[in-house]
């Protein structure tokens, strides 16, 4: 570990934080990436829609890029407004490791392109909960990780696959598989928090069907645009 952060100390670590609403899960997540060691950059890439303001921090001095809203476009904002060497991506809600730039500079520096966390739903402890958590986490080893498991990148490795689609949904898909096919996207042991809200809301079951569907629909050729329309409506 200690020889891995030698090699990997001059490569710089930004992270990227797609918003659109979600005022009180971002001052979490800022307070929480504030605390961590190797963080060199927050950028929050804003829809022109939002309103929200940055809590007073003792670290981090985030800098916010604005346009159009949509996931991957601004995803991709936020990486134009960086030159940092490594790249990590959360979304708002998320509740990532303390040692996550620890963890990211270890992999870069033994040639890994990306990767990304183990799912868990945080603050929740339940059976079943917990079942779903595995069978996320198995599947995004044996097939896709999606956002929510805070996907980094190699800026270069990101910069060749062509980053996200701009699309309004499953906007990773694609570029998770073109860094995977060019070499090393690997899955860590540490977890990542996920809000369990939207399953609460939409009901457990529900949930996962739905965004099965989702992933069955992309595969077999659906729009995004499409499948995006489809889920406003449920």
């Amino acid at each position: 570990m200690a020889t891995a952060w030698r090699l990997s100390s001059d490569m710089k670590l930004a992270v990227v934080i797609p918003v659109h609403g979600d005022h009180a899960p971002l001052a979490r997540l800022l307070h929480q990436i504030d605390k961590m060691i190797g963080v060199d950059e927050v950028v929050i890439s804003a829809s022109d829609a939002w309103k929200g303001k940055v809590p007073q921090l003792k670290k981090i001095h985030p800098s916010i890029v604005s346009g159009p809203q949509g996931r991957g476009a601004q995803l991709n904002r936020g990486r134009q407004s960086t030159s940092a060497d490594l790249l990590w991506f959360l979304h708002a809600d998320a509740v990532p490791p303390i040692d996550g730039p620890d963890t990211i500079r270890c992999a870069a520096a033994s040639g890994v392109l990306g990767g990304f966390f183990r799912f868990r739903f945080e603050g929740i402890e339940s059976r079943a909960a917990s079942r779903l958590a595995q069978l996320i986490n198995w599947r995004a080893a044996r097939a896709i990780a999606y956002g929510d498991q805070g996907l980094w990148f190699d800026a270069d490795a990101f910069d060749r696959a062509g980053g996200f689609d701009a699309v309004p949904m499953i906007e990773e898909v694609t570029h998770v598989r073109s860094v995977k096919s060019s070499g090393r996207f690997v899955p860590h042991n540490e977890t990542i928090g996920v809000d369990p809200r939207r399953w609460q809301r939409t009901g457990w079951i529900k949930r996962t069907l739905v965004n099965r569907a989702l992933a069955i629909g992309h595969a077999c050729g659906v729009s995004p645009h499409t499948l995006a329309r489809w889920y406003a409506r449920l």
